[in-house]
């Protein structure tokens, strides 16, 4: 028999088709700004949380709004450890917002069941702590942080979710009594500016509760005033002297003395690492840890290991890698560095193709595992700089990689993906790169992208020579698109033939992109035809770092054409978020849209999140050549490539 639900005054029924497309499944709960249920996609086949805020027609107080509000700045923040916003429509009066269905329980929920360990609170807070950091990054302050609003997954390592943005504002905006009162930072009670900091005070809250089982300013009126006047209780005693300290300064009660949500994932990233057995973060393996490692690692499956990391060396190999490594595992489950090596094939194939939501999942779980069990790996905490990098996370991507080198000081492929970074952001000539790729001369990317900035710096020859000399020892799809944007980039239509008759025909949507952009350069197809294609593509399902750079292609084919469309693609790709400095500001296609408002303002946006990343300025465009923002070539600084390809 079908049971009413109720949600923002509007009835619902279980098993009622919603919106013509929603079938109601049951009441999940109740959020900042509305009901939300268990739904099924009809049209997708797949389960979503719908949350049904309330009639249109009444629009309570500028609900509506509001409710755009949450969409807008929640898909800002893309993470693991947040849940993701899909779509926000009406229905028959009704505003509603369709969400990921995270299928787990929530954190207030698994604390009323009895207390959680110190390492699982820690674990867990450490993923908060992440989701936080993202949000900041993107400019968001969640604001309504509390257990019911983290949703935990168990699996092979638990998995928190962090959900609900419906009263997030903007970094700076004003935001009196957002929130719930017992999570509020004392900013949140009176009329201040909010920043990040407001969330790191409910998280500090929130951690006293789980390790205490109580709130520390108690429950009954007077728990507002305390917060406004006294601190908290400490907790010295009861917890880990470094849990402990981490909690009191996170319940500071001047914003300015609290700790940033990066620095708080930092420090319980460090206490997780202790409590696997590594001592410092940055320490080598123990004896304990070799022996181990010598027991379990046979030359045979060293071999197999070794023939799995040459494969991932090279775009497009992982699913052999992969394979190899759960032959691996079936024969050795604990072994660590098959452990942090898997990881790291599911998170190159996350990023690097259109692949369905099951992938990225187990993703997010291999990295979770690789960090838990293989810390002192340099692996580990490259698996974890990937997927932060493919989310669009540039800021934990680089710290996650100077973990990665504190172990390997000379571990070539964290070294690359940060040269990688380095160069994109401006801060960087491509030393880091050239040492990587002499570290690993089968990590054929590092060049490729040295080749890119020939080719920024107007050193075509050199570019092409590089690329020739690369394919002749073996072909990579990452030099094939290159060469296609060089063709874009100089409108050379011979070249752009001679490209297609050599190009094979595989059907995969990278290499069809490739056939239809040289085609758009020979004048065989049109720029029509080319925005069909990447509509297509740009709507599949995809890492947010790989769906920016289809926004980037986007922008470097409409840019003469429609500058307008193009600057639409420009600022898709900022919001993601781009992080490719040294391509705005070198990339001869976008001529046309340097002296645009919006383009500066993409420009600024991408400079400060580089600068925040590295901790440093960029380097100048009079520092690193580009034709297109100097006058004088003559004082372009030479990129140095390898000694074999001279």
């Amino acid at each position: 028999m079908s049971q009413a639900l109720r949600a923002g005054g509007a009835s619902l029924n279980v098993d009622e088709r919603f919106a013509d497309r929603y079938r109601i499944v049951r009441h999940l709960g109740d959020g900042g700004m509305g009901a939300v249920y268990l739904a099924t996609d009809e049209l997708l086949g797949e389960d979503v949380a719908l949350k049904l805020a309330f009639a249109v027609t009444h629009d309570p107080e500028g609900g509506l709004e509001r409710q755009r509000r949450e969409v807008s700045l929640a898909r800002r923040v893309t993470h693991p450890n947040v849940a993701r916003v899909f779509d926000l429509g009406v229905s028959g009066g009704l505003l509603y917002i369709t969400m990921e269905h995270v299928p787990g329980v929530s954190l207030g929920t698994r604390l009323k069941e009895g207390p959680l360990v110190t390492d699982e609170i820690v674990a867990v807070s450490h993923q908060v702590a992440s989701a936080l950091a993202a949000a900041h990054d993107a400019g968001v302050v969640h604001l309504d942080l509390k257990p019911s609003n983290v949703v935990i997954v168990d699996g092979a390592v638990t998995r928190a979710v962090l959900v609900d943005f419906g009263v997030s504002r903007a970094l700076g905006e004003r935001a009196t009594g957002a929130g719930t009162l017992d999570y509020m930072a004392p900013e949140q009670l009176g009329d201040e500016a909010i920043g990040g900091a407001a969330d790191v005070y409910s998280l500090g809250l929130v951690l006293f509760e789980l390790l205490t089982g109580e709130r520390p300013f108690g429950t009954g009126e007077s728990r507002v005033l305390a917060r406004l006047t006294m601190k908290p209780p400490l907790l010295s005693g009861r917890v880990p002297a470094e849990l402990a300290s981490l909690v009191d300064a996170c319940l500071a009660r001047h914003p300015g003395d609290r700790p940033t949500s990066r620095t708080v994932e930092r420090e319980l990233a460090r206490q997780l690492a202790r409590s696997a057995g590594v001592d410092d973060p940055a320490a080598k393996p123990s004896a304990s840890q070799v022996g181990r490692v010598d027991a379990t690692l046979t030359a045979e499956l060293g071999l197999m290991i070794a023939e799995a990391r040459t494969a991932l060396a090279v775009v497009g190999d992982e699913a052999r890698a992969l394979s190899i490594l759960e032959q691996v595992l079936r024969q050795a489950p604990g072994l660590d560095v098959a452990i942090a090596s898997r990881a790291i094939a599911l998170v190159q194939a996350w990023g690097d193709a259109f692949v369905t939501d099951d992938i990225a999942d187990a993703a997010v779980v291999a990295v979770s595992d690789a960090i838990a069990r293989a810390s002192h790996l340099a692996d580990a905490h490259l698996a974890d700089a990937l997927i932060a990098d493919g989310g669009g996370d540039i800021a934990y991507a680089v710290r996650a990689l100077r973990r990665a080198l504190a172990r390997d000081p000379l571990h070539a492929a964290s070294h690359e993906l940060l040269g990688f970074l380095a160069l994109e952001a401006g801060v960087d000539d491509g030393t880091r790169l050239r040492m990587a790729w002499a570290l690993d001369p089968a990590r054929l990317a590092s060049p490729v992208h040295i080749a890119r900035e020939h080719f920024f710096a107007g050193r075509d020859d050199e570019g092409v020579a590089l690329l020739d000399a690369l394919d002749a020892e073996r072909p990579t799809r990452e030099s094939e698109v290159l060469r296609m944007r060089w063709c874009l980039w100089r409108s050379d239509a011979d070249v752009a033939r001679a490209l297609l008759r050599s190009l094979p025909s595989d059907g995969t949507p990278t290499r069809e992109g490739t056939r239809i952009v040289l085609g758009y350069v020979t004048g065989d197809v049109s720029v029509a035809d080319v925005r069909a294609f990447f509509e297509v593509v740009i709507a599949a399902p995809m890492a947010p770092k790989r769906r920016a750079f289809v926004h980037m292609i986007f922008v470097e084919v409409l840019a003469n054409e429609d500058p307008n469309a193009a600057l639409e693609h420009l600022l898709g790709a900022v919001q993601l978020p781009l992080a490719d400095l040294r391509w705005l500001d070198a990339c001869p296609a976008l001529r046309p849209l340097r002296e645009s408002s919006a383009f500066r303002i993409a420009r600024a946006t991408v400079a400060w999140r580089v600068t925040k990343a590295f901790d440093a300025a960029p380097v100048s465009s009079s520092t690193m050549s580009t034709p297109d923002c100097t006058t004088d070539n003559e004082d372009a600084t030479t990129i140095d490539i390898a000694p074999r390809y001279r």
